[in-house]
C-alpha cells in the first residue's frame, strides 16, 4: 500500500517577482511535511502530462518563482517516505495568475493624427507612434485561484510530457544499498548494474501499444552517499547494442538528488542499465523515470 497522500495542498500565497512584470511567485503549502523525507511539486499544462517542478522540498511549502502573467496551470505533490517509496498524490489544484495594469505620466513627442468626436461603441483604438518613454508607471497584479476537479479520462486530448517511472530494486519492492564495507575483490573492482526490462510503456499507457516513440530523458534519483560516475544506457533493440550517457555525480550530502540524462533516441520499446564501477565509492540508487513524447506511424520504403 502506498503511503498517504500529503494533505491540505493548497495556495497560500501569489506576489509580483522582481525581475519581471509578467511572472509571479506562488507559495504552495501542506501540513504533514513530517511524514516524508521529502516532497516533490508537479505541474501540468493540461492536468494529463506532468513534470517536475521541485524535488529534495523539506519544509512544509514551497516558493514557485516564474509562475506566468494570466497562465493557467494544474498542480500537485506527493512525498518520499524511506524504505516505503512515494506516496500517492494529492488533491490536484488548478492555479491561474492574472493582473489588471495601469499606469499614468506618459510623455510623447508625436500627436494623433485623427481624432474620434463619436462612436457607438465602446472600445474604439488608433495606432499611436510613440518616440519618448514611458514614466512612472505602476502596475497592480491581483491573484487569482480555483480548485478543479480533473476527470479520470481525456477524450481526443494531446499528451505531453509523458513519463514512466521504475524502482531500482527486487520484484518484492526491496531497494539496495552498495556495501559501505566491501568495495572490492581482492583490490579488484566490483561493477554494480541495474538492468530493466523490455518497455513499450503499455503498462501505464495502453494506447501505445507497439507504438513508436522519442525517449529524450532519464532522471536516476539517488541518495548523495559521495561523487562517483554513473553510466545510463538505453537500447532499442532488445539489448543487442546501447547507447550510453556518462556523467558524475554527488557530493556527500547524504540528501535524496536527482541527475538528469539527456537523450533522444527513437523506437517501440526501450530497455535502460544504470552501471557503477569502483573499488572505494559507497552509493545507493533509488529510481528511474523516463520522459518519452508519442511519434507517429513509422514505414520503411
Amino acid at each position: 500500500m502506498l503511503p498517504a497522500a500529503p494533505a491540505q495542498f493548497a495556495v497560500d500565497s501569489c506576489s509580483l517577482t522582481s525581475v519581471s512584470p509578467i511572472e509571479f511567485t506562488v507559495v504552495f503549502s501542506w501540513v504533514n511535511q513530517a511524514d516524508y523525507q521529502f516532497v516533490e511539486l508537479y505541474e501540468s499544462e493540461t492536468g494529463v502530462g506532468w513534470s517536475l517542478v521541485m524535488d529534495g522540498i523539506t519544509d512544509e511549502f514551497y516558493e514557485y518563482i516564474g509562475v506566468k502573467y494570466n497562465t493557467g496551470y494544474f498542480y500537485k505533490v506527493r512525498g518520499y517516505v524511506d524504505l516505503q517509496g512515494y506516496s500517492k498524490f494529492s488533491d490536484t489544484i488548478y492555479y491561474l495568475a492574472s493582473a489588471t495594469e495601469e499606469s499614468d505620466s506618459v510623455t510623447t513627442s508625436d500627436v494623433v493624427s485623427e481624432q474620434f468626436e463619436s462612436a457607438t461603441e465602446s472600445n474604439v483604438s488608433e495606432i499611436v507612434t510613440v518616440a519618448d518613454s514611458v514614466t512612472d508607471t505602476e502596475n497592480y497584479f491581483e491573484p487569482v485561484s480555483d480548485t478543479v476537479t480533473v476527470s479520470d479520462s481525456v477524450q481526443d486530448a494531446i499528451l505531453e510530457r509523458l513519463n514512466l517511472a521504475r524502482f531500482i530494486g527486487s520484484n518484492n519492492g526491496k531497494l539496495f544499498l552498495y556495501s559501505l564495507e566491501t568495495h572490492s575483490d581482492n583490490g579488484n573492482t566490483i561493477p554494480a548494474w541495474w538492468e530493466s526490462k523490455d518497455n513499450d510503456f503499455d503498462d501505464q499507457y495502453p494506447q501505445f501499444i507497439g507504438k513508436y516513440k522519442y525517449l529524450h530523458t532519464v532522471k536516476l534519483r539517488y541518495i548523495d552517499l559521495g561523487e562517483h560516475s554513473v553510466t545510463v544506457s538505453i537500447s532499442t533493440n532488445g539489448g543487442t547494442t546501447w547507447v550510453d550517457n556518462i556523467k558524475t555525480i554527488g557530493t556527500g550530502s547524504g540528501a535524496p538528488k536527482e541527475k538528469t540524462f539527456n537523450f533522444w533516441l527513437h523506437g517501440r520499446t526501450f530497455m535502460v542499465r544504470v552501471a557503477h564501477a569502483s573499488a572505494d565509492k559507497d552509493f545507493q540508487w533509488v529510481d528511474l523515470e523516463l520522459e518519452f513524447d508519442p511519434a507517429g506511424d513509422y514505414f520503411e520504403v
